[in-house]
């Protein structure tokens, strides 16, 4: 059970989202609320608030929570009926899409509908022109007994992470951070991290990372074009180990899919979300990830840089000139 306090804000989110929509501006949100930011932080905790890029998200999870609302009511009710329409529809046309505008004309104002029913985990396929029920859909005999079982599955996540021990419940000590981090993330992170900015101290971290390759290589991409330029398995311009045996081959695979991962997982603006369930514990076993990755870089044999091989170019025009 949530306070009413928290209530009220999911009141409030629901009725400041535009029609049709379930997002609001995270950071106007907060600041509009800024006397009761430890319950948007419940919020989030517990799954009710979603970040996705910058925005907040309502969760269909937290409208039971408020289902004295009389918009929270005709949402649910009509998104038993959309169940009922779309679990006939499914036994009679299994696999196909059925469009939007035809559910549209038995069930009115579909659209304040669409972002909480897609959330249900009963769709095989959803675009602005379709629904596509999937097999899942079978196994209720109500939009009710859905939500029932989302919640029961997010309550149990939210024991799990309560009850789970806590490896540092505290900030760790700067002194140590400080003399285990490699100089690089130090460099980048570590005052973010002491001042209570732990998304930027991990997302500076991941950014550190990419620019010491280019430090390194005197390259100017970014990203997976960066990642496969610099430790190419023919034309490397660092290696982690010899490339000549199977086994220096491997590492050098491993740590390029690594490195991707580190990009898309983490620094890649998709990932922003991850913000809203850091804390201490998990920003430290980031930044440490992160300077695994940098002392890789600075361990790696620099085989050529860009700067070098621009030269090299340039020798050669002259010469043939």
């Amino acid at each position: 059970m949530i306070e009413d306090v928290e209530k009220s804000l999911l009141k409030k989110f629901l009725g400041e989202c535009a029609f049709g929509t379930n997002t609001l501006n995270a950071a106007r949100f907060r600041a509009d609320h800024y006397e009761q930011l430890s319950n948007i932080d419940t919020l989030e905790r517990l799954h009710f608030l979603e970040r996705r890029d910058e925005k907040y998200e309502l969760r269909l999870i937290a409208l039971p929570e408020i289902k004295d609302d009389a918009q929270v009511a005709l949402i649910l009710n009509k998104c038993n009926d959309l169940f009922h329409i779309l679990h006939k529809y499914y036994r009679s046309e299994p696999g196909k899409p059925a469009l939007i505008t035809e559910l549209a004309a038995e069930i009115k104002e579909i659209e304040i509908l669409l972002p909480y029913f897609s959330q249900a985990h009963i769709l095989s396929g959803y675009s602005k022109s379709a629904l596509t029920p999937g097999e899942g859909i079978l196994k209720y005999k109500s939009f009710y007994e859905i939500v029932d079982q989302l919640q029961k599955w997010n309550r149990s996540h939210h024991a799990q992470v309560i009850t789970r021990p806590k490896l540092i419940e505290k900030k760790m000590d700067s002194k140590m951070l400080r003399e285990f981090l490699h100089p690089k993330i130090v460099t980048s992170s570590i005052k973010l991290y002491e001042d209570g900015h732990i998304r930027d101290a991990v997302l500076n971290s991941i950014v550190a990372v990419f620019d010491f390759i280019r430090e390194r290589t005197k390259l100017q991409q970014d990203g997976e074009s960066l990642i496969n330029t610099a430790f190419s398995l023919t034309s490397p311009y660092l290696i982690f180990t010899e490339l000549e045996s199977e086994s220096g081959l491997n590492d050098q695979k491993g740590f390029i899919q690594i490195f991707k991962g580190a990009y898309q997982g983490i620094r890649n603006p998709k990932a922003h979300s991850l913000s809203h369930d850091l804390n201490h514990e998990k920003a430290v076993q980031y930044l440490f990830f992160a300077s695994l990755l940098a002392r890789r870089i600075d361990e790696a044999t620099l085989v050529k840089s860009a700067e070098l091989v621009q030269k090299n170019i340039e020798g050669e025009l002259l010469t043939s000139n």
